[in-house]
């Protein structure tokens, strides 16, 4: 006698009465009708159906608490790179420009920035204009969408667990007598209670577990559940794929800790939805699921739309027997015994850090009780990238501790490399009306607004002008750096901060996060990635730059990620820059398939070699495996040697990403091209011009176009005409 289950899902493939005979025959347990791919017309029919040919049970699987596209022309649409497409409330036939997504309650959810999966990853969206009637997107990987497909939104959103169509099948199911539900997507234990009042005390609810809220919930949601079910394929878009094997067995273990029966479904035998064998790695995957402690196996697409309904069913079978009589004697890595058994801890495997205050009530509670410390906008630009995980390993504003490590070592005390101080500076008077453990919240001095809240850690004083010589090597009031140090106060606050909102700015639709960046990378299959910064419009020595980076490494892709924070006088404004290297990839000078571009939410610090690798490790975090150094990264007029931020990420060794070094480009008219060297140099400097982005910048000063191997001719064009429409081109 078999202990352990088969769950059996019935399509088109095998709602057959031969069919359902023979998988009764081979002891399916639970036969399971997907209500997100039953027409609620044909849902009676086909429970009947089932009856005439089986006594075994059936289990009606909710559509849930799970976003879908609507119905679409021909079934599909071709979604292109970099194009934009509008979700509409009001119902249309849709197609690649224009679609309907549903539950309507996504769309009051949805803000600029968010980032969306549609079709199982196939495509990934991000939203850029958000209003009452629609929100319109741009497709950051392209792909095919289809038809009542999932879409995964990349931040918690609340759904309500059945949607009418669940209400109205459920309401079917009892009037003939269906014990058995599964709740899909369950988030928490009132998604279970909700149900349980709609179907009353004799039905079994099992409750699948497809999100990192079910993962949280899973004890009060195991409690009221007759059974859990880990579907991988809905997990899988909220886990990293690599992750996916550990979540499993933490959720397995933690259920059978619980005592409630666990059900493992999703790609058991996908080969086989094609051919009538099984992979070795699959029926290993198989055996493993067991091994770890599932109480039933789930087969999906395998018998709902596979060639091999049968096959598939019986090969379930012979492995679950064989595994119960030879199995061996089962043990559970430690790493999965959790000490606090109540709650699987995620943390590590999920991509990214976000240190954001959750919302609604809590949030509010948090800054009513604390005071405000009323700053400027670089320390509020500063509490979000701590706090969205931009400065990681960093989780606040540093204390004295931390900083003197940092200044002396170019470390963390926990011994990660960090090399540039983020502090918080103010004034004697303000510090004397501080404590240690007291909450702020920090407060634009432009709008009034509160962004975040400071735990405070250290109140702590230092001696600027010995401050300044340690960070940037010198007190010279003539260096910027210095000069901003010197004219704030001379005492510190450290600690770590949460983040109570974003401070809006024009730029939302580049300002990715860390996991976001990380996401796209992965969705659009780059291993090897490009990280170029800059603060300027793109001159031809920039472009050369990044396209040898990438020709020498035979990279897959290129983040590019100009700052858009305050900046000198003098300086591009931040828009013109964003816009000059959309010009860029719009005329494919850099190819759009290999490019992405977003916004460094920062502003110069001024401090040569140690801003060098600061900008690295924030390009790491962003996923990038490989970061452009040029001869005079980050320099500060003349207070640093060209070579010296090479030298310092050399006595540095491994940060997390490898820094490509090049020497400076010149223009040789004999080559008629960009080089680091070349033969004409010799005896004949005259056929060498230098690049720069001074250089360029003076041409556009003066109403001229820079000749064409300085500056595309799109770009220079485009800021001229932005200058003779009185736009602001340069910082005033």
């Amino acid at each position: 006698m078999r202990k352990r289950k088969i769950l059996c899902t019935l399509g088109p493939a095998s709602m057959k009465e031969r069919v359902i005979q023979r998988l009764d025959r081979l002891g399916v347990d639970l036969f399971r009708l997907n209500l997100s791919h039953t027409d609620l017309a044909n849902l009676e029919r086909q429970i009947k159906l089932i009856r005439q040919y089986t006594p075994r049970p059936i289990c009606l699987d909710t559509e849930g608490a799970q976003v879908r596209t609507g119905r679409l022309e021909n079934g599909s649409a071709v979604i292109k790179l970099n194009s934009v497409i509008r979700f509409v409330r009001e119902p249309v036939i849709g197609r690649a420009h224009e679609m309907n997504l549903y539950p309507e309650d996504i769309y009051s959810q949805l803000d600029e920035q968010d980032i969306l999966f549609l079709d199982f990853n196939s495509v990934m969206v991000q939203v850029i204009r958000s209003t009452p009637e629609f929100i319109e997107v741009r497709a950051l990987a392209g792909g095919v969408v289809g038809q009542n497909k999932a879409v995964v939104v990349k931040k918690a959103i609340r759904l309500s667990p059945l949607t009418a169509k669940d209400i109205e099948a459920i309401k079917i199911g009892l009037k003939l007598g269906i014990q058995h539900i599964a709740l899909s997507f369950a988030g928490r234990g009132e998604d279970v209670d909700q149900l349980r009042n709609l179907v009353g005390s004799n039905v079994e609810l099992i409750s699948k577990i497809e999100g990192m809220s079910g993962m949280k919930n899973l004890p009060e949601i195991a409690a009221r559940s007759q059974a859990i079910l880990i579907d991988r394929g809905d997990l899988g878009r909220e886990v990293r794929i690599e992750a996916l094997p550990f979540v499993q067995k933490a959720i397995t273990y933690q259920a059978n800790n619980i005592g409630v029966p666990v059900y493992v479904a999703t790609n058991l035998l996908e080969s086989m939805v094609s051919r009538p064998q099984p992979t070795r790695a699959e029926v290993n995957d198989i055996i493993n699921t067991l091994l770890d402690g599932a109480d039933g196996l789930v087969l999906a697409a395998e018998t709902a739309i596979g060639g091999y309904p049968v096959e598939c069913v019986s090969m379930i079978d012979k492995l679950i027997r064989h595994f119960e009589q030879s199995r061996p004697v089962r043990a559970i890595p430690d790493e999965l015994a959790h000490s606090d058994e109540s709650e699987i801890e995620c943390k590590s495997i999920i991509s990214g850090s976000n240190r954001q205050a959750g919302h609604g009530e809590k949030k509010f509670r948090l800054a009513e009780r604390a005071r405000q410390l009323v700053v400027e906008d670089r320390v509020i630009m500063d509490a979000d990238q701590i706090a969205r995980g931009v400065f990681a390993p960093l989780k606040g504003f540093m204390t004295r501790h931390i900083l003197a490590s940092v200044l002396d070592n170019y470390r963390l005390p926990n011994g990660d490399i960090w090399t540039l101080p983020i502090l918080l500076q103010i004034s004697r008077e303000t510090a004397q009306t501080l404590e240690l453990g007291q909450e702020i919240t920090l407060t634009g001095a432009k709008d009034g607004e509160e962004y975040a809240v400071l735990t405070i850690a250290d109140i702590f004083t230092q001696d600027l002008a010995l401050l300044a010589r340690r960070w940037f090597g010198t007190d010279d009031r003539k260096h910027p750096g210095v000069q901003r140090l010197l004219q704030g106060g001379d005492y510190f606050l450290g600690g770590p901060v949460q983040l109570l909102r974003r401070k809006r700015t024009p730029y939302l639709r580049y300002d990715f996060m860390p996991n976001q960046t990380r996401e796209l990378f992965e969705t659009r299959g780059w291993n090897i990635v490009v990280g170029f910064h800059t603060r300027n419009v793109p001159h031809r020595a920039h472009e050369k730059l990044m396209k040898l980076a990438f020709e020498r490494l035979d990279a897959d892709g290129l983040f590019i990620s100009p700052v858009v924070g305050p900046k000198m006088i003098g300086d591009y404004e931040s828009d013109i820059v964003l816009k000059s290297y959309e010009l860029l990839i719009e005329h494919q000078y850099l190819s759009r398939e290999s490019v992405v571009l977003g916004a460094f939410s920062s502003y110069p610090r001024y401090s040569g070699p140690r801003e060098a690798v600061f900008t690295a490790i924030c390009r790491r975090n962003f996923g990038c495996t490989h970061f452009v150094v040029g001869r005079d990264h980050t320099g500060v007029f003349d207070f640093y040697r060209p070579e010296e931020s090479q030298i310092l990420f050399m006595t540095l060794g491994d940060i997390g990403i490898k820094p490509i070094f090049f020497d400076s480009l010149h223009y040789c008219r004999e080559c008629d091209d960009l080089v680091e060297a070349c033969n004409h140099a010799v005896g004949d400097s005259s056929s060498l011009f230098s690049l720069s982005g001074t250089r360029a910048r003076s041409y556009l000063c003066e109403r001229k176009a820079p000749p064409d191997w300085l500056m595309r001719p799109e770009i220079s064009d485009f800021i001229l005409r932005e200058m003779s429409r009185g736009e602001k081109v340069f910082i005033e």
